[in-house]
């Protein structure tokens, strides 16, 4: 596998997916059809909110494996996502649900054991029929009833048919119960089990599970800060002060309300939320345009302040979800916190309910829409620099390796290196060595001349292998042989 797509898998589990998608990007220009590629590609762009993309990356990896569930699986949540976007078009909505539906039932029908694959399709199903989506459920859970997310699954199905009477709301606490024994930080038990409490009259209790699931998971913190203003207000209006305890514990009762003239301090409902606000330089443009609506609500630039902007918003919304004033100042927020997808998904709702702003709307669309060209543009520019300096970087490389070639192939005999060192080597002076000629033709015939007997001729070398005893005429038989002899005539002349 390239080890480019090994680098944005973990790139993507850092949360860091606009790196990932571009090293993706690289992989798939030179390589369109890099199956595990294409995979990655279409969960970054899912995770990113593009589900459109995230469906083309997805439809070309299954022309190469058609049956592939776990990418049937991503087009369902794709699709689903689709259908939740297009809530202020139920036709479109309903088209989107279908397709999500078809593609969860493609994805159980490759490999119905898959738990993963259920869990989807009761998600597609729901929406129109709760009672197949109950039976999914079920096969789910008799495959691996140890999992939390299912038993939650479970409990939000059941508690969509609480008008069938009281039983189905027993058994969605129940199923959320079942799930936090299972996993005891659960923001999403906590959160669902604190707004049943609410809408059953127990304010005390919900401040407290909502509590806990916005400290354990910010996603909750808006609708759970909302319901817990709500249940302050009532404890204020009723003259009581809103105590309690910050474990979350299940008293099943609600207490007693304290009286005025013992108050208790007051604790916070909810921790300091972590600013969500823009983090970086605020747009001056933007800002006053928000301040316009309510140059009081936008007096403080601070992340804290703006938070508590919103949840006057969200607030005014959750009374009147028709309310066109709060949702065109909370799409100004998306767009100042630069999700700018949201805010002008938010704007074309506002000009349907109040066509009296509709200009004003198409105003803002149009900055937004600018703004987001600019920033692509920026964003393409930057990628063609980076692209620029690595091709000069392959260039200068790829010289590197040429010259390396070359020096490699290019064969130096020895006589030639020999050659090349007398031509580098230094001359040196020969007059010592004339000098020096005599005396060693001296020394030569002093040595030969030693080393000769006196008739000229050189001694035999006898090597010795043993000891030999000093030489005595006396024993010596030819020596005592040769005295005895008579002595040779010498002729007279």
């Amino acid at each position: 596998m390239d080890s480019r797509i090994e680098r944005a898998g973990v790139l993507v589990q850092l949360g860091r997916s606009e790196a990932a998608r571009e090293l993706l990007a690289e992989v798939l220009a030179g390589e369109p059809e890099n199956l595990p590629a294409l995979a990655l590609m279409a969960d970054i762009e899912y995770r990113l909110g593009d589900y459109q993309r995230s469906l083309r990356y997805s439809g070309d990896a299954l022309r190469s494996v058609p049956e592939n569930a776990s990418l049937w699986r991503s087009r369902a949540a794709a699709f689903w996502m689709l259908g939740r976007r297009a809530a202020a078009e139920p036709e479109t909505a309903r088209r989107y649900y279908a397709d999500a539906l078809a593609n969860a039932s493609r994805a159980v029908q490759i490999d119905a054991e898959d738990v993963a694959s259920l869990r989807i399709l009761a998600v597609t199903q729901a929406q129109a029929d709760p009672d197949t989506a109950l039976v999914t459920v079920g096969r789910a859970l008799e495959i691996d009833a140890e999992d939390a997310a299912l038993h939650s699954l479970h409990a939000a199905v059941l508690y969509s048919l609480k008008s069938r009477g009281a039983e189905f709301i027993e058994r969605a606490r129940a199923a959320y119960h079942e799930s936090l024994r299972l996993e005891p930080n659960s923001a999403e038990a906590l959160y669902h089990l604190g707004v049943i409490d609410f809408e059953h009259g127990n304010r005390r209790q919900a401040a407290e599970r909502l509590h806990k699931a916005a400290r354990i998971d910010p996603y909750y913190a808006d609708s759970a800060r909302h319901y817990i203003y709500r249940i302050r207000h009532e404890y204020r209006a009723a003259g009581v002060t809103l105590v309690y305890s910050d474990t979350g514990a299940d008293s099943g009762h609600e207490p007693e309300p304290e009286p005025e003239s013992e108050p208790v301090p007051e604790s916070e409902p909810v921790p300091a939320p972590t600013p969500s606000g823009p983090t970086g330089e605020w747009n001056a443009e933007v800002l006053a345009e928000l301040r316009r609506f309510d140059p009081e609500r936008w007096r403080e630039t601070t992340p804290e302040g703006f938070d508590a902007g919103v949840a006057v918003l969200r607030d005014l919304l959750a009374i009147d979800p028709r309310n066109a004033a709060a949702a065109h100042e909370l799409a100004l927020t998306d767009w100042l916190c630069g999700r700018r997808r949201a805010a002008i998904i938010r704007l074309r709702k506002v000009a349907r309910w109040d066509p009296a702003r509709a200009d004003e709307v198409a105003r803002h669309i149009a900055l937004i829409e600018s703004e987001a060209g600019r920033a692509e543009a920026d964003r393409a520019e930057a990628d063609r620099v980076e692209r620029g300096i690595e091709s000069e970087a392959a260039r200068v490389r790829a010289q590197e390796r040429a010259r390396l070639r070359r020096t490699r192939s290019t064969g130096v005999s020895t006589r030639d290196l020999a050659a090349a060192t007398r031509l580098h080597r230094p001359r040196r002076s020969r007059a010592g060595w004339l000098a020096l000629l005599p005396v060693l033709l001296i020394l030569r015939l002093m040595l030969s001349s030693g080393s000769e007997d006196s008739s000229g001729h050189q001694p035999s070398t006898v090597t010795p292998t043993r000891q030999v005893p000093p030489y005595n005429p006396a024993t010596d038989p030819a020596f005592v042989s040769l005295l005895k002899s008579p002595p040779p005539a010498v002729p007279h002349g």
